[in-house]
């Protein structure tokens, strides 16, 4: 049995004001959702909701009834965007609901037969009862990747993100391309550059939307910097001493630059 809730709508979270979840309670039960579920995360049961009605003040009361405490709606890029006053297994919990909850609400419909689809009995999925498909959530493949020359490294600022940071070098994975050649593809496209000695580093799960973050670092090994001006607005080398504003300390990018994920 479910005893903590996430509870979104559609961007923003409820949490308590000591960030905690709300406590499964009957005030809960009776709130209109869009669509709920459930989830195991490590094994333990978790109730997910997705509401009906935006910053409701019934909502807010449904979730304060379980534990009295106070609680408000947070944005959910807030949890990854913070000093670390938000404990990281918070984060990473609720981004795997959120990631669930707005996979589960857009698969409704068998993209085969047309079928409505049901849940599935044993596993996180949903079954076409008409023609037996089963619909898994969706994860997008993606690189991201440090360039190393010398002592410095390479920072672009892109052009449809937060345009006052700069990070690293990201692209999707196309299809029949291998993780190493999507990195070397995508730095000579944005960049201008050649890059040579890729090396895994790490990964992680960003559900905005779907995307799974594998990381790596490489080396420069030829060329000169020339952004491409559509994706990225600037491209420049950077030591850690003189670092512009970068990512939040919870992602995998300020793990990269800060070296605490190494090749």
């Amino acid at each position: 049995m479910e005893s903590s809730v996430f509870v979104f709508h559609p961007d923003e979270i409820v949490l308590l004001d000591s960030f905690e979840l709300p406590v499964l309670n009957p005030a809960l039960e009776t709130i209109a959702c869009a669509t709920r579920m459930h989830i195991r995360i490590d094994g333990k049961p978790f109730l997910v909701l997705m509401t009906e009605t935006a910053r409701s003040a019934d909502v807010l009361e449904a979730c304060a009834a379980g534990s009295g405490k106070a609680c408000s709606w947070v944005p959910v890029k807030s949890l990854f965007a913070q000093d670390g006053s938000i404990p990281e297994p918070l984060a990473r919990n609720a981004g795997r609901a959120y990631g669930l909850i707005n996979w589960y609400s857009a698969t409704r419909f068998c993209t085969r037969c047309g079928g409505t689809l049901e849940d599935h009995h044993s596993e996180t999925a949903m079954r076409c009862p008409s023609c037996g498909v089963d619909y898994y959530p969706r994860l997008a493949p993606a690189i991201i990747v440090l360039v190393h020359r010398g002592d410095t490294m390479l920072l672009v600022r892109h052009a449809h993100r937060i345009q006052h940071l700069f990070s690293c070098v990201a692209g999707y994975v196309e299809h029949g391309e291998t993780l190493e050649a999507c990195v070397a593809r995508e730095v000579l496209e944005e960049t201008g550059i050649a890059v040579k000695n890729i090396r895994y580093a790490g990964s992680q799960s960003w559900p905005f939307p779907d995307q799974y973050m594998v990381a790596f670092h490489a080396d420069w090994a030829s060329g000169e910097l020339v952004p491409d001006g559509e994706e990225i607005l600037e491209a420049r080398w950077f030591s850690r001493s003189e670092l512009p504003n970068i990512p939040s300390p919870y992602s995998v990018a300020w793990k990269l630059i800060m070296g605490e994920l190494n090749g």
